[in-house]
């Protein structure tokens, strides 16, 4: 027995392999489909990407991403409000904007990484923990992952 790396030849064969455990929980995909994210990895799970700013006149005071998966799971990442902006609302704000973007785009369900001091922020806007990162980016840096269950 011995381990490869996966080869050209290989990928229609792996791709069936694929598709049936996929299958089995109910996620159906072609078999091109599959071939091409064996080709192209995992980019091609994302189906869309969103950046919105958040402007005051012409300063910009916050931003915030947010990647869609397949199967219609949200990522919220890079939410940032301008060091002297916050506690003043403006993350209320762009957050409640990207949740209702994600309502009307038929989003099922949002994740996000939050540090600990932000994760009762989050809580009021119904996300839950989910699990906590030790140490995720850098040594000391710990995150909490939390989602949002809207379907």
């Amino acid at each position: 027995m011995k381990i490869l790396e996966l080869k050209k030849e290989d990928i229609p064969k792996i791709a069936t392999l694929l598709r049936n455990y996929w299958k089995e929980r109910s996620m159906i995909y072609s078999q091109k489909w599959t071939e091409n994210y064996l080709k192209k990895g995992h980019s091609t799970e994302i189906k869309k990407e969103k950046f919105f700013v958040l402007k005051e006149k012409n300063n910009i005071i916050g931003y915030i991403s947010v990647i869609i998966w397949e199967s219609n799971l949200a990522e919220l990442r890079d939410f940032v409000i301008e060091k002297k902006f916050r506690r003043k609302g403006y993350g209320k704000k762009l957050l409640n904007f990207a949740l209702n973007w994600c309502e009307k785009n038929k989003i099922r369900k949002i994740i996000a990484l939050t540090f600990p001091k932000y994760k009762g922020f989050l809580e009021k806007f119904n996300f839950k923990e989910e699990g906590f990162l030790k140490n995720h980016f850098k040594k000391g840096e710990n995150l909490y992952f939390m989602s949002k269950q809207l379907k």
